[in-house]
């Protein structure tokens, strides 16, 4: 999933791979640090304070990534794009709208 979106983000045609190659080195390095900060935090702070502080990296990241999606969605031409707005419309086409009259 994360290769398809980088591939739909890269602007330049044939740049693809160096996206791919940047997410490979981003996701390599957080592995590393991740890793790291929290065994050096669970021995400074003990594991109750090492998840909450896990925790709320991961809030700050999820918040940050659903907001680059929100100021910067995948162009119409991605794949994830085309299968989403395929179900919407079968959807919307076979689920007829009622009204409850009372």
């Amino acid at each position: 999933a994360g290769v398809d979106l980088i591939s739909s983000l890269v602007s330049s045609p044939g740049y693809e791979a160096s996206g791919q190659s940047a997410l490979q080195v981003l996701v390599g390095t957080g592995s590393v640090l991740g890793l790291l900060l929290g065994g050096l935090l669970e021995e400074l702070l003990g594991p109750r304070c090492m998840y909450r502080i896990s925790g709320l990296v991961v809030l700050v990241g999820c918040t940050l990534f659903a907001t680059a999606l929100y100021y910067c969605p995948p162009s119409k031409n991605h794949q994830a794009s085309r299968i989403i707005n395929q179900a919407d419309e079968e959807l919307s086409s076979t689920v007829p709208c009622t009204s409850s009259s009372r």
